[in-house]
């Protein structure tokens, strides 16, 4: 990466830390536009930006703590907006705009995207035409990237007017499919190898987000296991229970290192950061269900009420996990780097 990015010390992450969560539970229940506007006042949308303040270590702290709330605050978009900053001038006006809090960027990667269902879109000359499916974030999200082969696409959908319908799916918001018949684009060229970084990291993200719902929902069905009797004991005291508890808590740390080390090396410049974000996204995609499995055994019938936080951590853990192709791809994905070949 770019060495003008400044990177945080530990007092500067946990101050960023500390507010994004503040910023978070007072907004539990706000607007999605206002709530993304005041994160970009955070400086959330610099993050992992080459001439940025705070890497992507510091994205990934932030993307668990949206994860803990179930939020789709468009940060995945702008940490990927950054990866292409520099690949052409004619994004400049749009980050500007996400600087400002006036826009939210999503990534559409259609039959790029490792879901077969994601939709495929078409370009003539600078006209956009054809469907994406599984947008999320909206209706924080006004802009579209979208890469096509060799070049990548900017779409301001509320100017071009696209057809945008709700699909409720497993996850706590719904996502979006938006139609596009003859939308006028701006394009840059694009690279390859960062289309591949760009799924990599897409991926990686969501792994982030997902970690962080993994996270709470463990803090709290520990808090559970202390307080809940049966057989005139506390669960917590149980074999089984402990057993059960402390693998969930062995696989999340080690998820927890891998990714921060994974967003290390990419914060440093290090190649090697797509091997690591890659496998981090193979192992944690079940490692990560297996947790949220584990909490609902855990708190029984209560952990089925949708007044309890539970459902919630639940619908995101396997949401995220299942992005973009979910485990299969990061293992295909991992296989051709280190074997060049296809599992």
């Amino acid at each position: 990466m770019n060495s003008t990015m400044t990177h945080l010390d530990e007092d500067e992450r946990t101050l960023l830390i500390d507010s994004l969560r503040q910023l978070l539970q007072r907004n539990a229940d706000g607007e999605p536009k206002d709530t993304w506007r005041q994160l970009t006042e955070l400086g959330l949308t610099q993050l992992a930006r080459p001439s940025g303040a705070g890497g992507l270590r510091e994205a990934t702290l932030a993307l668990q703590e949206l994860g803990r709330v179930s939020s789709t605050a468009p940060l995945i978009g702008a940490v990927l907006a950054n990866l292409v900053a520099e690949e052409g001038g004619a994004l400049a006006p749009l980050l500007e705009r996400l600087d400002a809090g006036d826009a939210g960027v999503a990534f559409a990667f259609a039959e790029f995207d490792g879901e077969a269902n994601a939709g495929k879109v078409t370009l003539d000359g600078n006209k956009l035409s054809g469907c994406l499916r599984f947008v999320e974030g909206l209706p924080a999200v006004t802009d579209l990237l979208v890469p096509l082969a060799g070049a990548l696409a900017w779409v301001n959908i509320e100017a071009v007017g696209a057809q945008v319908t709700a699909t409720p799916i497993l996850a706590t918001e719904p996502l979006h499919e938006l139609v596009f018949d003859g939308a006028e684009v701006v394009t840059v060229a694009l690279a390859p190898d960062t289309l591949n970084d760009l799924l990599t990291l897409a991926q990686f993200c969501a792994t982030a987000r997902a970690l962080g719902a993994a996270r709470c929902a463990l803090e709290e069905v520990i808090e559970y296991a202390k307080t809940r009797t049966q057989f005139g004991q506390p669960i917590g005291r149980f074999q089984a229970i402990q057993h059960k508890l402390v693998n969930c808590f062995t696989s999340l740390e080690a998820i927890r290192l891998s990714s921060f080390h994974a967003a290390e090396q990419f914060d440093l410049g290090n190649p090697q950061w797509r091997f690591f974000a890659t496998a981090t996204s193979a192992f944690a995609s079940q490692a990560l269900r297996q947790v949220a499995l584990e909490a609902h055994h855990t708190f029984g019938a209560i952990g089925y009420s949708e007044e309890h936080g539970m459902p919630s951590h639940f619908r995101r853990i396997h949401s995220d996990a299942l992005k973009h192709g979910g485990v299969r791809h990061a293992r295909e994905a991992l296989a051709t780097r280190l074997l060049g070949a296809r599992l």
